[in-house]
């Protein structure tokens, strides 16, 4: 083969491959959001580090989802598993996922430290405070 041959051939080989890897990149894989709210049956619950729980409406999932994209990955978790933080249980089809409320800003999940959390803290907040008003109510 001559040169222009083997330039030709370089050239489709790269673009082949170029283009099968972006496909690939540009398939969406299924959020554990998305995970829970197909399951048959969920339910998330707040736990203090006084050992009190609250159970929260299950709607609350469609606002995380909206908050989880706001949050910045800080990478991998490498604070004190020792401390007791605010803990928030989603249990569905015999899986256990939590989130754990480091400060204000910022909180774990899946062993990943998020920032930019505030947003989607003061909510999970306020819904542990409308399920306490409505369980008061009853």
């Amino acid at each position: 083969m001559h040169k222009k041959n083997y330039l030709i051939v370089g050239t489709i080989i790269f673009f082949f491959t170029a283009l099968i890897i972006l496909l690939t990149l540009n398939k969406k894989e299924s959020t554990w959001i998305e995970d829970v709210q197909k399951a048959s049956s969920y339910e998330i619950n707040i736990t203090n580090c006084d050992g009190s729980q609250t159970k929260i409406n299950n709607n609350v999932i469609n606002n995380i989802e909206k908050y989880w994209s706001k949050l910045s990955n800080n990478g991998p978790w490498t604070g004190d598993n020792t401390i007791c933080y605010p803990t928030i249980s989603i249990n569905y089809d015999n899986k256990d996922s939590k989130i754990l409320i480091i400060d204000d800003d910022s909180l774990v999940f899946n062993n990943v430290y998020y920032v930019n959390a505030r947003e989607l803290i003061t909510y999970l907040n306020s819904q542990k405070q409308t399920a306490k008003c409505l369980f008061f109510i009853y």
